[in-house]
C-alpha cells in the first residue's frame, strides 16, 4: 500500500540538510518520502535500466529493480 504523498517545500532547496530534513519531518519515513519526490517526481525508476514498473522496497531503507536486480537508495 503506497503512503500518502505529503507536499513540503523548504524556504530555499538549496540549502537542505539532513539534520533540517528530520527537523522538518519528524521521522525518517517522512523524510525519505519527500527525498523520493525530489529524485523521483513521476514515481520510482531504477538508475540504471530506467525500468519503472518491479520496484520494490527491500529489509532497510532500499529498493530493488525486478528487471536488472539493480539495489539503490533514495540518497
Amino acid at each position: 500500500m503506497a503512503a500518502a504523498k505529503r507536499n513540503y517545500t523548504p524556504k530555499d532547496p538549496q540549502v537542505v540538510n539532513l539534520m533540517t530534513l528530520f527537523e522538518s519531518f519528524g521521522s525518517e519515513e517522512l523524510c525519505r518520502e519527500y527525498l523520493e519526490q525530489l529524485r523521483w517526481p513521476e514515481g520510482l525508476r531504477c538508475p540504471r535500466c530506467d525500468a519503472s514498473k518491479g520496484i520494490s522496497r527491500v529489509k532497510g531503507r532500499g529498493y530493488e529493480c525486478e528487471s536488472c536486480g539493480y539495489k539503490y537508495s533514495v540518497l
